[in-house]
């Protein structure tokens, strides 16, 4: 049973393409994976995603995401929840840069 086991990043990777295929797509899976990861985690989730399924993760979040998802790529500073949003979607696409100033923030 241990070879049917994904390792952590496969698994998140895994996960984070299903949640995004579904209708309408999970965004909470995504928001966990970029909370509780650290940024090289991310890196290599953002990789492993890319050699499972040969897109990026981040174009598939833009393309596949709708509504306040999609509104939190822009982000409007007046809204809590959507700066909150763009702020775990910079961490996702580029987690050295973005996660180190948010862990500084809070």
């Amino acid at each position: 049973m241990c070879h049917w086991t994904l390792d952590p990043v496969d698994r998140d990777a895994t996960l984070a393409n299903k949640a995004l295929h579904r209708t309408p797509p999970d965004c909470r899976v995504l928001i966990e994976i970029a909370c509780i990861r650290s940024p090289e985690d991310l890196l290599t989730v953002k990789r492993a995603y890319c050699s499972l399924y040969n897109h990026s993760l981040e174009e598939d979040v833009a393309s596949r995401t709708t509504g306040d998802i999609r509104k939190g790529l822009m982000c409007d500073p007046t809204n809590e929840y959507l700066t909150a949003l763009h702020t775990v979607i910079e961490c996702i696409q580029d987690p050295k840069k973005h996660y180190v100033k948010e862990r500084q923030w809070s």
